[in-house]
């Protein structure tokens, strides 16, 4: 009989590298967890770090499914093409356990993006990828994340001229 008191717990958020027609990367500004670009935190230790666009999923979500949601509504855009799940890490030790999935994706043009009044970003930035190593992005973990996903862009034709 199988033992049921080992019940998976966790946690999944997934996030989009999304590059445009120019190669270049979409990235956000973080404010530090407040609400809006006008409410930032400053003690924060992520306010002014670049991230990508994304969040946790809900139960329910199928895969990508949540992350088209979550850009959206971080960006507004709706014609994101979301080409290949590239890179999972897991973060955090506690309890649930938590997995970030890092895609591929791409859209057409450079779209422009209008900050949301109700979310925790202060800029968005189209950034080219020779310009991301001079970022500071959330955590040292994201530069692998960028280096693996524009590797997977690469090889499949969607960051061409970078």
């Amino acid at each position: 009989m199988p033992d049921n008191s080992l019940h998976y717990k966790g946690e999944v958020s997934e996030h989009a590298l999304i590059f445009n027609e120019y190669s270049e990367l979409l990235l956000i500004q973080n404010n530090g967890g407040g609400r809006g670009p006008k409410n930032p935190r400053l003690e924060s230790p992520h306010y002014g770090k670049w991230h990508f666009v994304g969040g946790r999923m809900d139960e329910t979500d199928q895969p990508g499914e949540g992350l088209l949601r979550e850009i959206f509504e971080e960006t507004g855009l709706q014609n994101v093409e979301l080409i290949l799940p590239c890179h999972v890490s897991r973060w955090g030790f506690g309890v649930p356990i938590k997995y970030s999935v890092a895609y591929l994706a791409r859209v057409q043009g450079r779209p422009e993006i209008t900050l949301p009044e109700d979310e925790n970003a202060m800029a968005y930035r189209w950034v080219p990828l020779a310009e991301v190593p001079q970022l500071t992005l959330l955590t040292e973990k994201h530069y692998e994340v960028v280096s693996g996903v524009v590797e997977w862009g690469r090889k499949l034709g969607v960051i061409t001229n970078a």
